[in-house]
């Protein structure tokens, strides 16, 4: 019955890793997810290997199911201890390392003496099997080899659970609580397990029944995809992969994680512990309301963002987007923007003050030559005097276009209300336009309204401008015909006339399709 009873529960303790080697083998592979199939793997061979005891007859039989178990023993603990190392991100500190490699040697020591049965005193100081109503029981004496393996792994899992423990009460995330219970709890039973074979001589060996019932706990999370499901590690990945910087922090800005490049950022975060303060520089990063931040000479876009559970924030995510070719070129064209500014500013001061320059003489010019017709000259004098006047009027209207471009490019342009004689004015223009027309067979024609009043007031500079432009336009594109300038009087209100000017000409005109 004993018997029965034992092959049972090594079967259940078989079929246990074997669902749990399946289960991790459907899922994406890391290297924790590796770590975790090897500890699998050896809990196979330990149940296998003990199943194979039970049912031994012949000592050397025994003897050897013995040693089978032991090597799954030794490759069930290393990479049992190594899936919680790399899951949890311990971070490799050198007495850890130290810690680690100690173990490591201390168990090929173990196997060799174990396998080879040089030195096995080291081991049981005495070592017999029994046959006990078909159920085989081993009869040892612990020697110093076996006490010292056992006390080092108890020691090495038992500050594993307290560590697990510690992070699952600092934890908010309800899945990472959850897999961080699973693997407390499966610590504690491994620990416990190994307590009992230390403290006490149990001639059945209870540790193949206790390794399952770890891998159990572990085994129902993957199977629910808290461990290793496509989406974590997809999501571990991308994270690792980014070329920005992250940074996650609790509400007290606490250190929870980070990616490469954050910590190739921030030099602190490779030592950083877990729920460890973040320096004052990082905090001011996450307080502060600048969204272009300088660190080490490099530019970076920041973005905080609130991470919420139920409706309530337990943490911060800080993202950090390299700009800094961006931002440089930015500045780069900002620095030619002020000195193409700066060369604009110099060219419309040197056109103004030329202008200014050349209108003086010309003012002269004009001015001389109104003096001397009002004289008495012969027909020709008078007629070489007027071409003088007009044509120096003509050049001080584009003396005065030059300094109002001036004026405007510098934001000074004005508009200028005083008295001025319409008909005069279209005089002058009226010469000014039969130069332009020259020789050209086009003909200069005026249709003004007798109503409009002799006197006007306004800016007549600038009406004169537009006018000329206008007109200057028709004349140029208009090789015979005519040309023809329009003023009517559209409305008048009191003190006030509205006029409506128009030029008409016989030249080429624009397409239709581009009106």
């Amino acid at each position: 019955m004993m018997r029965v009873l034992g092959n049972v529960v090594q079967m259940i303790g078989i079929i246990v890793p074997l669902v749990g080697c399946v289960s991790i083998l459907r899922k994406a592979q890391s290297k924790t997810s590796i770590y975790l199939l090897l500890a699998n793997l050896g809990c196979l061979v330990i149940n296998s290997s003990y199943m194979l005891l039970l049912n031994t007859s012949t000592y050397d039989g025994a003897l050897t199911a013995l040693k089978m178990e032991y090597f799954g023993n030794v490759v069930f603990y290393l990479m049992f201890a190594r899936f919680l190392w790399s899951y949890m991100k311990i971070k490799g500190h050198k007495w850890i390392k130290a810690l680690f490699a100690y173990w490591c040697i201390q168990d090929i020591l173990f196997l060799f003496v174990v396998w080879s049965g040089a030195g096995l005193p080291l081991v049981f100081t005495s070592l017999d099997f029994q046959w006990d109503g078909g159920l085989v029981l081993i009869r040892s004496t612990p020697g110093v080899l076996y006490i010292l393996r056992y006390s080092t792994m108890c020691l090495f899992l038992f500050c594993g659970m307290i560590y697990t423990t510690v992070r699952l009460l600092m934890v908010k995330i309800r899945s990472e609580r959850i897999n961080l219970g699973m693997l407390s709890g499966a610590q504690f039973v491994v620990c416990i397990s190994l307590t009992l074979m230390l403290l006490c001589n149990f001639s059945f060996d209870i540790v193949p029944v206790c390794v399952s019932l770890s891998i159990l706990s572990i085994i129902a999370s993957i199977l629910n995809d808290g461990f290793f499901g496509v989406k974590e590690i997809g999501q571990q990945w991308v994270f690792e992969q980014m070329e920005d910087a992250f940074l996650i922090v609790d509400e007290m800005y606490g250190y929870l994680d980070s990616n490469s490049y954050a910590k190739k950022v921030f030099s602190e975060l490779d030592h950083k512990r877990q729920n460890e303060t973040v320096s004052g520089e990082i905090c001011r990063l996450f307080m502060s309301d600048d969204k272009i931040q300088k660190i080490q000479g490099k530019y970076y876009n920041k973005k905080i963002m609130e991470i919420k559970e139920k409706g309530e924030v337990s943490g911060y995510g800080l993202f950090l987007v390299d700009i800094t070719e961006q931002y440089e070129l930015m500045e780069r064209v900002r620095q030619e923007k002020d000195r193409a500014d700066a060369a604009n500013q110099a060219k419309t001061a040197f056109v103004s003050n030329v202008s200014h320059e050349i209108r003086t003489p010309m003012n002269a010019i004009v001015g001389m030559t109104q003096i001397m017709l009002r004289g008495s000259l012969p027909k020709q004098e008078r007629e070489y005097l007027m071409n003088i006047r007009n044509s120096g009027n003509a050049l001080l209207t584009i003396i005065n276009d030059l300094l109002d471009m001036s004026k405007i490019e510098s934001g000074k342009m004005e508009l200028v209300d005083e008295e001025y004689d319409f008909m005069p004015m279209l005089s002058d223009l009226g010469m000014i336009i039969l130069n332009r027309i020259g020789n050209k067979p086009v003909e200069l024609l005026f249709d003004i309204d007798a109503d409009i009043p002799a006197k006007l007031y306004g800016d007549a500079l600038r009406i004169r401008q537009i006018i000329i432009n206008l007109m200057n336009n028709a004349t140029k594109f208009t090789e015979e015909g005519y040309v023809c300038l329009t003023v009517k009087v559209k409305e008048v209100r009191q003190d006030d006339i509205e006029l409506f000017v128009s030029i008409k000409d016989t030249g080429q005109g624009i397409r239709k399709e581009d009106i």
